[in-house]
């Protein structure tokens, strides 16, 4: 029974949707991809005047000739300018019968629910190079793409563009009066993979490369941007293959923390590793999440650099064993170390027996039983002292007195003290 409701919905579907093929048949018009409304007509090249990107409005107010960029942590995709709201390349057509197609695209979701995927663009974190050399960056696309373009982000300076390759013909477009000596690009050895080559570097090439590529979706074309590559260049007597990993440094809470404050904190201090590229996470043992953390700025120590980070725990949370996880990245790619912190059982074993003694000391039953302790303390010791006195006074004034020729003299005191028997001639 619930096939054929499914059936009936189908053709009731279909036959609303029928008129709107056949006005799209007749006027020639385009038809969407089922489940999508773009503009493209399933192209999967962008409008000529897209080749040119549109010119947005910059960080600082006034206009900038290339879009703004993401940060280099977070890939973000850009709409050009007019692409908001209506599609501006959409025939008047596409736009009258787009609520027409309605049914339609609930037809279409039900029977194909993954929809279209879209496009993201990988490249490496870090590429190192020393002066006069150079450095290849790598861009990976998801899919297929016509066209993927270059940007270059320094500190202080507006994003711009600087080269331009077609995927399909493999022709490259430089901006900016840059010579195919100093940078040149090429399809890489994987599919839909583009390399970008900087030739005789120099220190004012680092900054950060990003790769970017248009995509079109239901009311335009969007640019989607990589997370983008870091370019260090070094003196040309550095070693790259030198070991420059983290050299980690651990402390542990301490106990007065712990004791006062309920919470202990783990510190890691990460010192002399190059390049400043590193990512740390906090994790419990044999557990996926990752915890929440704070971390220190990245500080350069002559030729290298070094970063710290802390994780804050509750007393019961640091029962258990904790592990620091960060990832270096170099010219050979990632490389991921681990740091395990052990449990703090022991210390708060001791800290739970101090507390409980000073809980037992705090009990008025307790402190009740101690004073009276106390005060027959010092009432035997009291007594005992008078006892000592008397036997010791008694010893000394019963004792005889001896004369100057050591024999005993009968005074008319026999029992005097001795200071009383001192000779007098």
């Amino acid at each position: 029974m619930s096939n054929q409701k499914l059936l009936l919905l189908v053709v009731l579907l279909l036959h609303q949707s029928s008129s709107v093929f056949l006005s799209t048949l007749t006027t020639g018009g385009p038809s969407p991809p089922c489940g999508q409304t773009c503009p493209c007509s399933g192209s999967s090249l962008p409008p000529p005047s897209l080749l040119s990107p549109p010119v947005p409005a910059g960080a600082s107010g006034k206009q900038s000739s290339e879009p703004n960029l993401p940060s280099a942590t977070h890939p973000v995709s850009l709409r050009p300018a007019g692409a908001a709201g209506r599609s501006p390349w959409a025939s008047p057509h596409q736009q009258g019968s787009r609520t027409m197609l309605g049914p339609l695209a609930l037809l279409c979701a039900l029977l194909f629910p993954g929809g279209v995927a879209a496009i993201s663009l990988t490249q490496r974190a870090v590429a190192v190079g020393r002066v006069g050399g150079s450095a290849t960056l790598s861009c990976q696309a998801s899919a297929y793409v016509s066209y993927i373009h270059w940007y270059l982000h320094q500190e202080g300076t507006d994003p711009k563009r600087i080269l331009m390759l077609d995927m399909s013909r493999l022709s490259v477009e430089r901006y900016g009066g840059l010579e195919a000596d100093k940078i040149d690009a090429k399809k890489g050895k994987e599919s839909n993979s583009c390399e970008l080559s900087v030739k005789k570097l120099q220190k004012s090439d680092e900054g950060v490369y990003y790769c970017a590529a248009w995509e079109c979706d239901e009311s335009g074309w969007i640019m989607v941007f990589a997370e983008g590559t870091k370019v260090i260049v070094t003196p040309p007597d550095r070693s790259l293959d030198a070991d420059t990993s983290p050299k980690p440094t651990l402390f542990l809470p301490s106990m007065a923390e712990i004791k006062f404050d309920r919470t202990g904190t783990y510190l890691c201090l990460l010192e002399n590793f190059f390049p400043d590229v590193v990512k740390i996470d906090w994790k419990e043992k044999n557990s996926k999440r990752i915890l929440i953390s704070q971390q220190g700025n990245t500080m350069k120590t002559k030729d290298t650099y070094m970063k710290y980070t802390w994780l804050t725990r509750t007393k019961k949370s640091i029962n258990k064993e904790h592990k620091c996880i960060f990832t270096h990245e170099t010219n050979k790619g990632a490389v991921d170390h681990e740091i395990a912190f052990h449990s703090m059982k022991k210390e708060l074993a001791v800290i739970d027996s101090i507390e409980a003694s000073l809980k037992d000391e705090n009990d008025p039953l307790q402190l009740q039983l101690a004073n009276t302790s106390a005060y027959y303390t010092y009432v035997i010791l009291l007594v005992k002292s008078m006892f000592y006195t008397i036997i010791i006074t008694y010893c000394l004034l019963g004792r005889p007195a001896l004369c100057c020729n050591e024999k005993s003299c009968n005074t008319w005191w026999p029992k005097a003290p001795l200071f009383f028997t001192g000779c007098f001639r």
